[in-house]
């Protein structure tokens, strides 16, 4: 009845009082139209509930005696109260197009069109030279300064950018996706220069920090709308869009989820972006915990989905029929914005609507998240604070500044025996690509500048060399004509002999993926989109590199096939001699698809003889973060590339003075360089500032403090393969019982410190840790503080140490300085990173135990470690009297966790010849029988119910009509059994259990 009552009110004012003016409707009470007015609006304040002095302000008179109210205009009322004014005007057909990331305008509401989307992973990120901006180091780099407080400045810096561009137009560039804070648990992930690292505490942290810069400090206003990303599990790229993450219950709470939690809650991530991938066999996108945790406990406002995986549900994961049940899925969970095509979400919400499988009520809510997001950034209003901010704060001086010190923080000292700092008076040769470049990843801005590492060496040493170590190459065609580059670009083969027409640069970043630069004309060949290939282009970039090429090696000849990356078409000679594309990825009839190679210059001949003639030889070694492992690519190794590493070695060979500079999106294996050479440095793809944070470092004016937010391993064949979720299983430093090349929280420095007068005291309900670090150089420098704790004889799995707190502080040469701090287990922001998640009443819980607190500088450099009891939750023992979800389990083998869409609810289900699942300490005193809820899908089969080893009964499972065709079935105990005992249920494969439960 309410909602037609505001519908009738709605039509009366906004229509009726359109046509006929008021003072002819209401005359009779009063001649003022302004008392008129208020008498209509008395009637609709009361159907809103809203309080009449601020409501009466809200009164709009235009053009003569009629009316145009839109109350949610109004900033003295409250934003709820807005919204719900907001939400009435509004039709259907409004709502719905509101539900994808481009909101449609409505005039005759005066609400222009708006866009949800801009990236921000290392500053605000323009898509075309109209819109530049600072461009800081990539997440990774920024992550390796260890330093939460800058993260803040750098949020500000960015948002203040966000900021100037949107108060261009109003349209866009406030809903900002970023920090990304997936973990990363395994280092061949394509996506590792997005994130913070494997660790949820310096992630958590960083990005909390992050967010509270992005969003601002006013107490009405947002400055930009963080999102985070991407909820979660998200750290593989190959068949990411139907993939499954399979994670046992405590670790998805423990690690998983716990990353997203302290920029939630204590930061300015006011949204989340959902992922790619399934958990646990459902899809990201209907993961429940959306609603449950993150809203309805966390505070968050606003959920999105990632670009096109609302259809993956339909087309990768298959768990849907249709888009319309799928968006109910969705939006029951708590999703409230699509970024797929607009006509696709629109359509799927139409039917939804006609199948009843979602109501007005629930676009309401979707679309009342999102138009309140829009609401505190201030587009409906015209007193924001942030509208006075222009473009003048675009890359200034300040922001150049901070970016520089960001690039300084981050840089990280892997190995030195002395010979860094350089000496300034000594000559140089500067190896490799990547001292002369500035490469950029999918997610970096538009620098209005730029410093490689070879400028900024040229200007602090008089005497300095260069050469890029590439093969310089020419290719013979078929028709016995060398390949050869015209003025106009074109390529074509034409050439009888080799000049410098003919002559390529050879640039291989691993695995096959290439690019043939040519050095004539100082361009990249590129695949245009007629498949003519043409020397092009300056850099490689955009989301399908169009200059990047595979050779693969034809069998038993020279010969060589030359494919384009991505769908491997391979390239040919026409009847015209062009070089082009083929439609097909294979062999022609005739041999125009044959190729042969000819060295004109071996790269690692030319850089051992330049560095014998130099005091030092700096080789730059690293990745392009546009080709080989990037978004859609994941790494398949951990070695360098292997010209890089043959570079590297020669220089070697020819100059024991050999440093090597890693710019990389991602840890290496360097062994051999780690054993040999005097000196590595490690960097990311650290932006605008990259030469000149190298520069300073390796000739001493910047003392490095960077710390490795990854662990550095040796082999691959040290850890399990990256669809390996368990980190339980040997991933990260909290698990890893191997020895690292480079150990989490690693890093070296020019000084050196001393940890003295350390201490660690417990009192009630907190604990406080103090030490004095001592600068025992005469460099000032930057340590890093880092606290961890280890649980003493946990009754659950806890890692072998975990991080909960670390501090960058500043120690000049010779002076001591004092840290102390407490730590209160009642205030969450403390506690949080000391939780585990308690299977038997399902709530995150501090353990009541004994705790190791160590003090140390990284993850395996511990100055000191305290034995103290913090008094927290007793885990319980298990009451399986009742219902138990059989996916709560204590351990299990040979199981996966699935999901079933027709009952809405996760299962165990034995994938293997045969599993088991173990549920430790249940009350059994009395227990006379188990009852499973159970389905099997292969045949008649059995559990078998075990306690320590021991047969309790057998339960039979009779074959089922599917995975939803879940039923009862029962087995009585044998013996009495005592009151605290382990329940161990053994499946075969085709088992499927929902829950347990015994009974008396």
């Amino acid at each position: 009845m309410q909602h037609f009552k505001v519908a009738f009110v709605n039509f009366f004012i906004n229509y009726v009082g359109k046509v006929l003016p008021f003072k002819k409707i209401f005359g009779f009470f009063h001649n003022s139209i302004e008392f008129n007015v208020e008498i209509s609006y008395n009637i609709y304040r009361h159907l809103l509930n809203i309080k009449y002095d601020v409501y009466k302000q809200s009164i709009r008179i235009l053009k003569g005696n009629f009316l145009v109210m839109f109350l949610f205009n109004n900033t003295e009322l409250s934003f709820k109260d807005r919204m719900k004014d907001l939400l009435y005007h509004l039709t259907v057909d409004e709502k719905i197009h509101m539900m994808t990331t481009h909101h449609y305008p409505v005039e005759r509401l005066n609400i222009g069109e708006w866009y949800v989307g801009s990236e921000v992973a290392r500053g605000f990120v323009g898509r075309n030279d109209s819109m530049k901006s600072t461009v800081f180091p990539q997440p990774i780099g920024m992550a390796s300064t260890f330093d939460d407080e800058i993260m803040e400045r750098v949020g500000k810096v960015a948002s203040d950018e966000a900021r100037a561009y949107y108060n261009r137009d109003k349209t866009s560039y406030l809903c900002l996706w970023g920090p990304t804070v997936d973990m990363e648990r395994h280092p061949l992930w394509g996506r590792s220069e997005e994130a913070y690292g494997e660790d949820p505490c310096l992630t958590g942290k960083m990005s909390t920090a992050y967010t509270k810069g992005l969003i601002g400090n006013d107490k009405t206003y947002y400055k930009t709308l963080p999102t985070l990303k991407h909820f979660c599990a998200n750290n593989n790229e190959k068949h990411r869009g139907s993939s499954n993450s399979s994670i046992p219950i405590p670790l998805l709470h423990e690690y998983y989820y716990k990353a997203f939690e302290s920029s939630i809650r204590f930061g300015g991530a006011k949204s989340v972006m959902t992922a790619y991938n399934e958990i646990n066999h459902c899809p990201a996108t209907m993961n429940k915990e959306i609603k449950i945790l993150l809203k309805d406990k966390w505070g968050l406002k606003y959920v999105v989905t990632d670009g096109g995986d609302f259809v993956q549900n339909v087309i990768d994961h298959s768990v849907c029929k249709s888009h319309a049940e799928a968006l109910a899925y969705c939006v029951e969970s708590g999703v409230d914005c699509f970024t797929d095509i607009d006509e696709v979400v629109h359509n799927a919400v139409y039917q939804a609507l006609n199948r009843r499988l979602i109501t007005i009520d629930d676009i309401d809510n979707a679309i009342y998240n999102a138009l309140l997001c829009r609401m505190k950034l201030g587009h409906f209003d015209n007193a924001c604070p942030y509208d006075s901010i222009t473009t003048d704060v675009i890359d200034n001086q300040e922001a150049r500044a901070l970016n520089l010190q960001v690039a300084k923080e981050g840089v990280t000292l892997l190995k030195n025996n002395g010979i860094l700092p350089l000496d300034k008076s000594k000559s140089v040769a500067v190896i490799g690509f990547l001292a002369n470049t500035m490469l950029k990843d999918w997610y970096t801005g538009i620098s209005t500048y730029s410093v490689t590492s070879l400028d900024a060496l040229k200007k602090e040493f008089s005497n300095v060399a260069f050469n890029n170590g590439f093969d310089i190459i020419a290719i013979k065609c078929s028709n016995g004509k060398y390949l050869s580059v015209g003025d106009d670009g074109k390529v074509s083969a034409t050439a009888d002999t080799i000049t410098t027409a003919e002559q390529f640069e050879f640039h291989d970043w691993s695995e096959g993926w290439l690019n043939l630069y040519s050095v004539k004309l100082g361009k990249y060949l590129h695949l245009n989109d007629d498949t003519t290939i043409t020397a092009l282009t300056d850099e490689v970039y955009g989301w399908f590199t169009r200059e990047t090429f595979n050779f693969k090696s034809i069998f038993n000849t020279n010969e060589i096939s030359i494919e384009e990356y991505l769908f491997h078409k391979k390239l040919f000679i026409a009847d015209d001699g062009s070089l082009k594309c083929s439609q097909s990825n294979e062999f022609l009839t005739d041999t125009t698809e044959r190729f042969v190679v000819e060295i004109v210059s071996k790269g690692v001949e030319r850089v051992s003889k330049l560095v014998k003639n130099y005091d030092y030889s700096i080789v730059f070694a690293g990745n392009d973060p546009e080709q080989y492992a990037r978004e859609c690519f994941d790494r398949n190794t951990l070695e360098l590339p292997s010209h890089q590493s043959e570079l590297i070695k020669s220089s070697y060979e020819s100059n024991v003075n050999t440093i090597m500079v890693l710019v990389s999106s991602y840890p290496y294996a360097v062994n051999w360089e780690d054993d040999n050479l005097p000196a590595i440095v490690y960097t990311s793809h650290a932006g605008a500032e990259l030469g000149n944070a190298i520069c300073t470092t390796l000739i001493g004016e910047n003392n490095p403090a960077g710390r490795t937010p990854m662990t550095w391993y040796k082999s691959l064949n040290d850890i399990p393969n990256i669809m390996e979720y368990d980190i339980t299983k040997g991933l990260t430093y909290m698990y890893y019982k191997g020895e690292p090349l480079y150990p989490f929280g690693y890093g070296l420095s020019y000084s050196t410190f001393e940890y003295s007068n350390m201490e660690c005291n417990y009192e009630s309900n907190s604990f406080k840790v103090s030490m004095d670090i001592t600068n025992t150089s005469n460099i000032d420098g930057d340590e890093v503080i880092q606290l961890y704790y280890k649980v003493i004889n946990s009754i659950v799995q806890r890692p072998i140490k975990k991080l909960f707190d670390f501090k960058r502080v500043h120690i000049k040469a010779g002076e001591t300085i004092h840290f102390e701090k407490e730590y209160f287990m009642l205030d969450p922001k403390d506690s949080t990173y000391f939780e585990f998640y308690d299977v038997t009443r399902l709530i995150m819980a501090v353990e009541d135990a004994d705790y190791n607190i160590m003090i140390g500088s990284s993850s395996n450099s511990i100055k000191s470690s305290f034995t103290i009891h913090i008094n927290g939750d007793k885990v319980l023992h298990r009451n399986v009297v009742r219902n138990v979800d059989a996916i709560n389990y204590n351990y299990a083998y040979g199981t996966d966790i699935y999901y079933s869409s027709d009952i809405g609810k996760h299962y165990v289900y034995c994938k293997s010849w045969s599993g088991a699942i173990i549920f430790k300490d249940c009350l059994l005193s009395n227990a006379s029988r188990i009852q499973i809820i159970a389905t099997s899908v292969l045949k008649d089969s059995k559990v078998i119910v075990k306690s320590k080893g021991k047969e309790l009964c057998t339960i039979d499972v009779l074959a089922s009509d599917g995975f939803y065709d879940f039923k009862e079935f029962n087995g009585t105990f044998t013996e009495s059994l005592n009151a605290i005992q382990d329940l161990e249920l053994y499946l075969s494969e085709g088992i499927g259990i929902l829950s347990i439960r015994v009974f008396n």
